[in-house]
């Protein structure tokens, strides 16, 4: 399930890209809406989860 989520969000991002970066150039007001807080926030969120729990886990055992 993260896999297809993952892709679908690579794709949505990368769809998004292209046709901003294909209109208007690239500016950072263009950086900011494909690459937003929300995202960012998610994104985040989500290698917290997969990589600070096994960090967390690894302590744990020493």
């Amino acid at each position: 399930m993260t896999y297809i989520l993952v892709l679908e969000f690579v794709f949505i991002k990368s769809t998004a890209m292209y046709l901003i970066f294909g209109s208007d150039g690239v500016t950072i007001e263009t950086l900011d809406m494909v690459w937003d807080d929300e995202t960012r926030a998610l994104f985040a969120a989500i290698l917290s989860f997969w990589f600070g729990h096994r960090a967390l886990k690894s302590f744990q055992r020493i």
